[in-house]
């Protein structure tokens, strides 16, 4: 078994904007975090929100996810480690190839995000 890590840096992600595109096809097991450098804007909160995509096509939202952080609300470090308003695994059984991890805010003036995010892959 191995296991790795792959760091993606983003800068100024609005809210509904793609952190990052993450390929997961060759893991069995996924892990995401989300490290907030700096939140413009003053929203109320940031959710960054794990979701499948199939092609060009996104399977789910905000609401409808893979996984999601808990709110926000400073910079700092969250895992995106619940699923819906339950505290899910944080690491997954993957059956998917692409996951797209997304922005989304609560609140304030044009919001935006930036930092990096942090893939945890388990493969064979």
């Amino acid at each position: 078994m191995i296991a790795s890590i792959e760091k993606i840096a983003f800068t100024t992600v609005a809210h509904g904007g793609t952190i990052a595109d993450i390929e997961v096809s060759d893991a069995f097991q996924v892990g995401v975090a989300i490290d907030v450098d700096s939140i413009a804007g003053t929203p109320t909160s940031v959710r960054a929100v794990a979701v499948a995509l199939n092609g060009a096509e996104v399977l789910g939202s905000a609401t409808e996810h893979i996984r999601k952080t808990a709110d926000i609300t400073a910079a700092g470090t969250a895992f995106l480690g619940q699923r819906g308003t339950a505290v899910g695994e944080v690491a997954f059984e993957n059956v998917y190839k692409v996951i797209r991890v997304i922005a989304d805010f609560t609140g304030g003036t044009a919001p935006t995000i930036t930092g990096s995010l942090y893939i945890f892959k388990k493969r064979f």
